[in-house]
């Protein structure tokens, strides 16, 4: 009887021992598992800080190269120039003072429409060139290459609303 109740015991023990060590292995495991995604979550981090800053600086550089105040001050005289010569050929036409102005404010806006959307369209689908030392107006030649290529694409899909 003493053989049966040691006998028992001993079965009872390695069952305590082997749920222990299974439960520490899927507790090891799951920890593992957590640190893999913890990891994985951090270098997506640094993947969206990096997006952010190219972000940044692609708009600075748009502001810099598109909304400063030569750019503000071309697209005035564009839009002086416009008027005055749309009125002129309304005027040579036989209109009125109204009508010449009409005239000319019509041409300043289809002017200032078409280089408005020339602007933004303007470095969407063109590919880089050979010769870097050529300056180009398109605002993302100004950020660093790296990475740049990808987000730029997206962006433009992204504008154009494909």
């Amino acid at each position: 009887m003493e053989k049966l109740i040691e006998l028992a015991g001993s079965l009872v023990s390695g069952a305590v021992i082997a749920v222990i060590a299974s439960w520490l292995t899927v507790r090891a495991r799951n920890r593992q598992d957590r640190q893999e995604e913890i990891g994985a979550l951090r270098v997506q981090a640094d993947a969206l800080t990096v997006a952010v800053a190219e972000l940044q600086g692609a708009a600075a550089a748009n502001r810099h190269l598109w909304e400063g105040p030569a750019e503000r001050a071309r697209s005035f005289l564009l839009a002086t120039l416009a008027y005055f010569g749309g009125a002129a050929q309304a005027r040579i036409a036989g209109g009125t003072d109204v009508q010449s102005g009409l005239v000319g404010m019509g041409q300043a806006a289809e002017l200032l429409s078409r280089d408005r959307r020339a602007s933004k369209t303007e470095c969407g689908g063109r590919t880089r060139t050979a010769q870097p030392s050529r300056r180009s107006s398109c605002p993302a030649d100004a950020l660093p290459r790296r990475g740049r290529r990808r987000h730029h694409r997206a962006a433009t899909q992204r504008l154009h609303g494909h």
